[in-house]
């Protein structure tokens, strides 16, 4: 997030500390451990005292939240801490070469890659070019050669109908 706050930073330091602090504070605060013998069992006090973390907690949160929607509002910004839409990922992959595509999860790891030819492959059938862009034509080709010919092997029968 660092990268980001740096762009943010350039524009309007003031903000980007801001935000940076309260992203920090707002970890700190939900990276305690809550133990329900303190809650059922402990004083007075320290149900008091988790009781005043806990509304410190949503009050980061909320103010975080704040932040935000003003730094999306900033033009440049509005897609501050949003994954990347497929389209500027499209415009940014070369038109030949290896391209590899990684989804990390905490329970799994898949990674898929793929062959980028040259744009002229020669002539290919469309009903429509227009409503066909990039992202289409590489899931229908990884659906034709990837994954159909898999699934036709494993006899598996797919339950719906494609159209292209």
């Amino acid at each position: 997030m660092s990268w980001l706050a740096d762009d943010l930073r350039i524009h309007n330091h003031l903000l980007a500390d801001r935000f940076l602090y309260v992203s920090r504070a707002l970890e700190s605060s939900g990276s305690r451990q809550v133990f329900t013998p303190l809650v059922i069992d402990g004083t007075m006090s320290q149900k008091i005292a988790l009781e005043d973390e806990a509304r410190t907690h949503i009050m980061l949160a909320q103010e975080w939240n704040q932040l935000l929607k003003e730094i999306r509002c900033i033009p440049g910004f509005s897609n501050f801490l949003q994954p990347r839409q497929a389209s500027s990922i499209m415009k940014d992959l070369p038109g030949e070469g290896p391209i590899i595509l990684i989804n990390i999860h905490q329970e799994r790891c898949d990674a898929l890659a793929l062959i980028m030819r040259d744009a002229d492959r020669g002539p290919r059938e469309f009903r429509d070019p227009e409503e066909k862009g990039d992202l289409h034509e590489i899931l229908e080709e990884l659906w034709l050669r990837v994954v159909k010919p898999i699934l036709d092997a494993l006899s598996y029968s797919v339950s719906f109908m494609l159209t292209y």
